[in-house]
């Protein structure tokens, strides 16, 4: 009978998320069919943006430094496979650990699946907390997770980001819900790994937990001396190596790299603007043609920087202005945005950290409807949430379009949080515990 009354009692899934759902699953369905005509019935080369075809390259960003991490901890570790370790130090120390077991590749897999599972287990169960039935809220956490894109992009290149992501979610949603010490040390190893996450420790600045947050800053400072320290055979020739390959990511990635492949895969804001710095540059200075590569790789040289440095005051200004002042899901949103749109090579498997605001704000529009409130801009948050994470190969008219829209839609977003505030008890009147 009970069970009988909370059927009867639960709430009918809200419009807005049933959208979501239809959405999702219309955009993978319309880039599988894109991708299989394209592919095999016209043998395009490319297959425009579901790179399940790697030719024998399969997990790539997990195996390119298999050669290099199999000799962590020896004289051989820096010399030269062909491709520069690219990451900060605690990755390097990541890598080399992972490939001290059996079966690394079969470890990572888990880690991932393990990862998925608690995403999805922990959107079903609040959403039935607000009053969803279950069974619908396990169906729409499986039909999110299983349309998006960054998801089967973070699978199919194993790369690493999938632990970071991992850390970096279980500390927002540790200083989310009180816990800011821990919340503190999890991003701040994070940070350790890629720079970008070290943007969502402003959450504590706003919650006012300054010695949090500067412990969190020592952490990340801590895990990066430790791990050259370990890398050998000193800090600063560790750091050495290390530099050599941010600086041919910065050049092949960052700033040169203008064809196809990150058109399809790079939804970084800088990414955009170097194309239209590009673009402007044959109309204005040659005719539409194509300059020399030195001459471009000049133009981008200088931009670099500059938008480093306008970027960093912007988002500083803005954070001062305006962010610190919104409720605590607004900022949530605004800054995992920040992290990442703003980096100057930021790949499609970053868009994984959009889950965690996704699922709060999925949260809060069920809280809202159970109690009849009509939230403004909720819906076009969706919607931009929709473009950001979903499959969009099929919009290809000779070239990708997919991350300039992904980048547009992270843009409107962030405009969105600014300009609606989203009050919600649940983070906005938790305090840490005593």
């Amino acid at each position: 009978m009970s069970s009988k009354l909370r059927k009867a009692d639960a709430l009918a899934t809200p419009p807005v998320l049933i959208r979501v759902a239809w959405a999702m699953t219309a955009m993978l369905a319309a880039s599988v069919l894109f991708t299989a005509v394209l592919t095999h019935l016209l043998h395009a080369s490319d297959p425009f943006g579901i790179p399940w075809f790697w030719h024998g390259q399969e997990w790539p960003d997990f195996r390119v430094f298999q050669d290099q991490s199999l000799h962590f901890r020896t004289p051989a570790y820096w010399d030269d496979y062909g491709y520069p370790f690219t990451y900060p130090a605690p990755l390097a120390v990541t890598f080399g650990l992972f490939y001290r077991l059996a079966h690394p590749l079969k470890t990572y897999f888990v880690i991932l699946a393990l990862g998925c599972a608690a995403w999805i287990t922990w959107l079903a169960r609040g959403l039935a907390a607000k009053g969803l039935a279950m069974r619908e809220s396990v169906a729409f956490a499986f039909i999110i997770l299983l349309t998006s894109w960054p998801v089967w992009y973070l699978i199919d290149t194993t790369n690493i980001e999938g632990l970071m992501a991992i850390l970096l979610a279980l500390g927002v949603l540790a200083i989310l819900r009180g816990n800011s010490w821990l919340g503190a040390v999890l991003i701040g190893i994070a940070a350790s790994m890629k720079l970008f996450p070290i943007i969502l420790l402003v959450l504590l600045l706003s919650k006012r937990r300054f010695w949090e947050f500067v412990a969190g800053i020592a952490t990340a400072i801590g895990a990066t001396i430790g791990s050259l320290a370990l890398l050998g055979p000193s800090i600063r020739t560790a750091q050495a190596h290390l530099n050599d390959g941010m600086e041919f990511l910065r050049k092949n990635y960052m700033v040169l790299n203008r064809g196809a492949i990150e058109l399809n895969f790079s939804h970084s804001l800088f990414n955009q603007l170097k194309f239209a710095l590009l673009l402007g540059d044959r109309i204005l200075n040659h005719g539409g043609v194509a300059a020399s590569r030195a001459h471009e790789q000049a133009i981008l040289d200088a931009a670099l920087p500059v938008y480093l440095v306008v970027g960093a005051i912007i988002g500083v200004a803005l954070y001062i202005v305006q962010i610190r002042k919104l409720p605590m899901l607004n900022q949530t949103i605004a800054l995992t945005i920040a992290a990442v749109l703003l980096p100057p090579f930021s790949s499609d498997y970053t868009l994984i950290h959009m889950l965690i605001p996704f699922a709060l704000l999925c949260f809060y529009s069920v809280e809202a409807a159970r109690e009849g409130r009509v939230v403004s801009g909720l819906n076009v948050c969706f919607a931009c949430f929709c473009l950001a994470l979903a499959f969009e190969s099929f919009f290809t008219i000779r070239y990708a379009f997919a991350n300039s829209i992904r980048s547009l839609a992270l843009v409107v977003l962030l405009f969105l949080v600014l300009r609606h505030r989203f009050e919600w008890i649940e983070l906005d009147g938790r305090s840490d515990p005593a």
